[in-house]
């Protein structure tokens, strides 16, 4: 009995002792657009997905430069994110942690 409590409460101050960002609630994740050009896809996706995941700007939007976007964010702080510009080029952000930052897009290259 004395080994399983012991475990137990091993256990819980593992727990406790986790950064909060591990364990985040819903939060609020803001875009901004500082590149030159327009930003015409946005995916988000955890990091332990394989795939990015549908496009998070509505049908027809794009994110013009000097505009923001903010999404709520329900899958954890740390997050894959890609910016597809009009052009077609790609800025990567990958474990980027939202519960901590926003995102600022540059141009690529920059």
């Amino acid at each position: 009995m004395k080994t399983l409590f012991l475990t137990l409460t091993a256990a819980a101050l593992v727990l406790i002792a986790a950064p909060a960002t591990a364990f985040a609630d819903d939060h609020s994740l803001t875009i901004t657009n500082n590149a030159s050009q327009a930003v015409e896809y946005i995916n988000i996706s955890p990091v332990d997905s394989n795939v990015w995941g549908n496009d998070w700007l509505e049908p027809d939007q794009v994110l013009e430069p000097g505009q923001k976007v903010t999404y709520v964010i329900t899958t954890g702080c740390m997050q894959d994110i890609r910016v597809t510009f009009m052009d077609h080029h790609q800025a990567v952000s990958r474990s980027f942690d939202t519960c901590t930052y926003d995102l600022i897009v540059h141009d690529p290259g920059n």
